[in-house]
């Protein structure tokens, strides 16, 4: 497993890190190739991201994703290109206020990282591996609650 970990600004901190995450998907096949990365925002804009945390707005804090691109001719034979069009299974982690973070800390570990876990594992038709899957874990701060958003899109 691989991963990245940015410094946060003071009013922020990942809920969860790479022992816990380990720990919850130990049982999981992708374990050793998962790219997992700790990403500053979910959101494109951090100047929206900031707003959506300052006002306690449902944000997600974790998203694991399955990427899996068709073969064309102008995508080349580099290495990160094959990674793709063999199928590829990455886990970002972002971050919650500071002072949420043991509220979401216990979520996660209670509820979303199982769920994940339980996604990584689940049985699929062998269609399912093409395009782009992705699972959204999204915190609630104002219930300290999760909720699961799954997403597929084509190749």
């Amino acid at each position: 497993m691989t991963h990245l970990k940015p410094k946060l600004p003071s009013f922020l901190s990942f809920p969860v890190g790479l022992e816990a995450i380990t720990a919850a998907l130990n049982d999981a096949p992708q374990l050793a190739t998962l790219d997992l990365f700790f990403s500053a925002d979910p959101i494109l804009s951090a100047t929206r991201f900031r707003r959506v945390i300052e006002a306690d707005e449902p944000h997600p804090v974790l998203s694991i994703r399955f990427t899996r691109w068709d073969k064309k001719p102008s995508l080349g034979d580099d290495p990160w290109v094959k990674d793709y069009l063999n199928g590829k299974w990455s886990l970002w982690v972002y971050p919650v206020r500071r002072a949420l973070k043991a509220r979401a800390k216990d979520a996660l570990v209670r509820e979303g990282l199982p769920q994940i876990a339980r996604w990584l594992t689940t049985a699929r038709p062998s269609s399912w591996y093409w395009g782009r899957k992705r699972c959204d874990v999204v915190f609630v701060p104002s219930e300290g609650t999760l909720r699961i958003e799954e997403l597929t899109e084509a190749s």
